[in-house]
């Protein structure tokens, strides 16, 4: 399956939710590239990332968010890291990224708050 089909995103005016899927790494990174360019391209102000159903990311994965996390300093977006778990979560704060993006969980009270909390990925 390619990264493409594994890439949910919702958006409104101002905000973006984007949840992946899969492992991102080196062979997959380019079509997940795709989806976080398209968020990048709306400039919103509150970007939700859901990476509940990625179990493992490498470099690849974290210059994806480190790309997405530059963006949304430009633009002054909060973005919200939501259910990153085991290797995923701990990579994310290795390498620094928590500085800029806020790790949280669904149940995050801020989170309720967003527009964007009721926005849910379409089946396909």
């Amino acid at each position: 399956m390619e990264a493409k089909d594994q890439s949910t995103l919702v958006s409104g005016p101002g905000w973006a939710r984007l949840w992946l899927r899969g492992d991102i790494d080196v062979n997959s990174a380019d079509g997940y590239r795709q989806a976080v360019r398209a968020v990048i391209d709306q400039a919103p102000t509150t970007i939700v990332v859901n990476l509940a159903d990625v179990p493992f990311m490498d470099s690849s994965g974290l210059g994806l968010l480190a790309d997405l996390a530059r963006s949304g300093r430009d633009s002054k977006a909060t973005i919200y890291v939501v259910e990153a778990a085991g290797i995923v979560r701990t990579a994310v704060r290795a390498c620094g990224l928590d500085q800029y993006v806020e790790l949280v969980d669904s149940a995050d009270p801020r989170l309720a708050e967003l527009p964007v909390a009721s926005a849910e990925p379409s089946s396909s």
